[in-house]
């Protein structure tokens, strides 16, 4: 590989550097909307007596995203512990719907 100037160095930088700001916020951005859709399956669960917790639905959205990870070229294990995060973190918000909710 050609060695650039550091002016030219520092370009490509920043240029690369607010792509991935930009795929960032987008990224944060999607977290929120998701955010707001599991608040909404938390009250319909409610309303038909469901619990939150429902681990063969949680198998099958972590199987899915594991075949977009073979799709995109990401590591399945990476996906896998990220997305359960996410969705750990969304029954936690659910389970604090819930209580909040039902206290009124």
């Amino acid at each position: 590989m050609e060695e650039m100037s550091k002016t030219a160095y520092q370009d490509q930088m920043d240029v690369i550097g607010k792509r991935i700001a930009d795929i960032d916020q987008t990224i944060v951005a999607k977290l929120s909307e998701r955010e707001k859709l599991t608040l909404d399956v938390e009250r319909l669960k409610r309303s038909q007596g469901l619990t939150i917790y429902r681990g063969e639905v949680e198998d099958v959205r972590l199987k899915y995203v594991e075949g977009l990870a073979d799709k995109f070229g990401l590591s399945r294990d990476f996906i896998r512990a990220l997305f359960y995060f996410i969705i750990d973190e969304s029954s936690k918000r659910q389970m604090i719907q819930r209580e909040s909710e039902c206290n009124i």
